[in-house]
């Protein structure tokens, strides 16, 4: 039995109508823009890989940086406790969701961030 085939449009972005815009190229079609050979210079843009690791370690600079560990983007060191229990609390969240779901290497990262952190506050918060 055939399946009868469709072609989705994207019209959010266009002016043209549906019966005025170009055919699209299939994925198979399309062709990659000549290379300048820049890509493999050491000042080249690489994209970052965004892994569940790479993600739990932008949660800790965050707490890093809320518990005064860290400068901020304004290149200043402030302590605000109420932010970094917020971003312990999200990483424990993200501890008892993912439970049973992480590699090895993923869920003792996790816990020893989650553990520096809370010790950390722990610190700050008697001085205070």
């Amino acid at each position: 039995m055939e399946e009868a085939g469709f072609e989705v449009r994207d019209k959010r972005f266009s002016t043209q109508s549906v019966e005025d815009a170009p055919p699209k190229a299939s994925s198979q079609q399309t062709e990659r823009p000549p290379s300048s050979g820049s890509e493999t210079s050491p000042t080249s843009h690489v994209p970052f890989e965004v892994t569940f690791t790479s993600f739990i370690l932008s949660l800790a600079a965050s707490g890093l940086v809320h518990l005064g560990g860290e400068a901020d983007a304004t290149g200043k060191k402030s302590v605000n406790l109420a932010m970094a229990r917020q971003t312990i609390d999200l990483l424990s969240l993200l501890q008892t969701k993912t439970k049973g779901n992480l590699t090895a290497e993923e869920d003792s990262h996790l816990s020893q961030t989650l553990y520096a952190l809370r010790m950390a506050f722990v610190e700050l918060d008697k001085k205070r």
